[in-house]
């Protein structure tokens, strides 16, 4: 049975953001990339005042909704009061509700949260939803439970002034632009176990100098690491890891892609010198954005290998006019081909 229990009636802080993946480009640099577009948080004014204003600990059990289900509950919702000398800049999240254990902290509960500088998270959290702490902008530190097994969608995205965060050992998926946009992230060990690191996971990550990627990774999305110091100082003609290849630093016009790659995720992105490609036989998947706006790119053979075009694969690839299939048709995302000339056969 479902149960929810309201704590509290004070005013709701407004939580809103938009995820929604678009064009857009970075004045940083000349290769445009389709980042996504959200609400960028911007922290509180005269932050170091607050930070020392309410330097008690705050137990916020008394300013959440949760919902029971199960026996356990999920917080879906975090209430504060706005006021010249209350400020919860330092809180705890209770594990437990009248002995129910707290589980799961649920969607969009802290974010936009600026006014927490620290937050401790108890062992009894296995679950962290999707823009948790999006915007959470004045956060420095934080030490995640053993128990989590996902970071989700843009669970820390925005987190401007996170330095400091550990990756459970039981994680296994760290999905799309869960650290985007974590400017001072420096250091990221991923353990072990993770299989897949979603699109603009760590993009413009920028201070991200150290990256440890273990070999149980299988997948890697589009753009990724794209703007961090880590990513640029890979300068290697062919960028592959885990047999993924995530980037092309060649200038040629015929390109031959390794055999052994069986991934290719935004690689080619914005290439404007590529004409051909030759694909290997290993590859199993042409990625979302591989070829994104490629103006150049006239033909391509698809080996008989690859099972799956993702979306925006071709994306806006002006003057490609051929591409052939050696084996039967893969599975073809509706976008895979979008703005391509009319009459191509695909």
């Amino acid at each position: 049975m479902k149960k929810k229990i309201i704590l509290s009636a004070t005013v709701v802080l407004a939580m809103a953001t938009a995820l929604s993946a678009c064009k857009s480009s970075d004045s940083d640099s000349g290769k445009e990339t389709p980042f996504p577009t959200v609400e960028v948080v911007q922290p509180i004014e005269e932050a170091s005042d607050l930070r020392t204003a309410s330097p008690e600990v705050y137990d916020i059990l008394e300013f959440i909704t949760t919902e029971t289900l199960d026996g356990e509950a999920t917080i879906t919702e975090y209430s504060y009061e706005r006021g010249e000398d209350r400020y919860r800049n330092k809180i705890i999240v209770p594990s437990g509700l009248n002995g129910v254990p707290i589980t799961a902290i649920g969607d969009d509960v802290f974010n936009g949260a600026v006014e927490i500088f620290d937050i401790t998270i108890p062992e009894t959290i296995k679950s962290i939803g999707t823009g948790a702490f999006y915007g959470c902008t004045n956060i420095k530190e934080l030490k995640l439970p053993e128990s989590v097994t996902e970071i989700k969608d843009s669970t820390f995205g925005n987190c401007a002034g996170l330095v400091e965060i550990n990756i459970p050992k039981n994680v296994t998926v760290i999905d799309d632009n869960a650290f985007w946009r974590c400017f001072e992230l420096k250091n990221i060990t991923i353990p072990d176990g993770v299989t897949k690191i979603g699109a603009y996971a760590f993009s413009h990550c920028t201070a991200l100098e150290n990256l440890v990627i273990p070999p149980s990774v299988t997948e890697i999305g589009a753009y990724a690491f794209n703007f961090t110091p880590w990513f640029e100082q890979l300068t290697e003609e062919f960028v592959i890891i885990n047999n993924i290849l995530i980037d092309y630093n060649g200038s040629e016009a015929n390109v031959v892609v390794p055999e052994g790659v069986v991934a290719i995720s935004s690689a080619f992105s914005d290439n404007a010198a590529i004409k051909t490609v030759t694909l290997p036989k290993s590859l199993t998947k042409i990625g979302h954005s591989s070829f994104f706006r490629c103006s150049n790119l006239e033909s391509i053979v698809v080996p008989a290998s690859v099972t799956v075009i993702e979306n925006h694969a071709f994306y806006s690839c002006s003057s490609l006019q051929s591409i052939q299939y050696l084996g039967d048709a893969p599975e073809i995302a509706e976008d895979a081909f979008k703005d391509v000339p009319e009459g191509l056969i695909y």
